[in-house]
């Protein structure tokens, strides 16, 4: 008879003892370098993750300090801007957003930051001031409201082409945009950046 942790006497018993201990011995260690492995292998990719995300943050996340006030109220000069500047990588833009992008316009290659009004498919009008987007006036509880009356009030329709969006500074009076440009609309690989959060100038930062 086998025990674990005795042995017999007869020679056969000891030989299938020895045997059983030298497979349960390797069975043991041959699970031990499976976990280790596997703690191994875990422990690596952590360790890589925690090294890349300083640069991850870095990349995704800019900050941008705005000098004009084309976008108040909303946004005004000195404030600054947290952008995620990975959204839209895996992401479209949307009616409503904030972005940071570069001006379409042949010479100009500073970025800027406006609104998204309409995209590819829309169609856009504007009349004494007020968008209609699709035949429907759009509501803008964001805009300037005490804007004086311009020259870009007035805008016949125009449909947005495929690749293109129609961007527009709340600060209607006094922001250069898709109303004024040559080009009208911006194109999508032009965004750069979704504004995600809004820090207030404060005097002396």
């Amino acid at each position: 008879m086998v025990r674990f942790g005795k042995i017999e006497n007869s020679g056969e018993t000891m030989e299938i003892s020895n045997r059983i201990y030298t497979q349960f011995t390797l069975a043991i260690i041959g699970l031990l370098i499976i976990l280790s492995s596997a703690f191994s292998g875990c422990s690596r990719h952590m360790i890589k993750d925690t090294k890349q995300s300083p640069k991850m943050v870095e990349k995704q996340y800019k900050a941008y300090k705005i000098t004009t006030n084309g976008m108040a109220p909303t946004i005004n000069t000195g404030d600054k801007v947290i952008s995620d500047c990975v959204y839209y990588e895996t992401h479209s833009p949307q009616r409503g957003d904030i972005i940071i992008f570069i001006f379409p316009e042949v010479g100009l290659t500073e970025t800027t930051v406006k609104r998204v009004i309409a995209l590819s498919g829309d169609t856009i009008e504007m009349r004494g001031g007020i968008i209609l987007l699709n035949g429907k006036r759009l509501n803008e509880q964001y805009k300037t409201t005490e804007a004086k009356r311009g020259l870009n009030d007035e805008m016949k329709p125009v449909t947005v082409p495929k690749g293109s969006a129609f961007v527009i500074g709340d600060n209607r009076s006094n922001s250069y945009d898709s109303r004024m440009w040559k080009t009208t609309f911006l194109p999508i690989e032009n965004i750069k950046c979704k504004v995600e959060n809004i820090v207030p100038y404060k005097s002396g930062s």
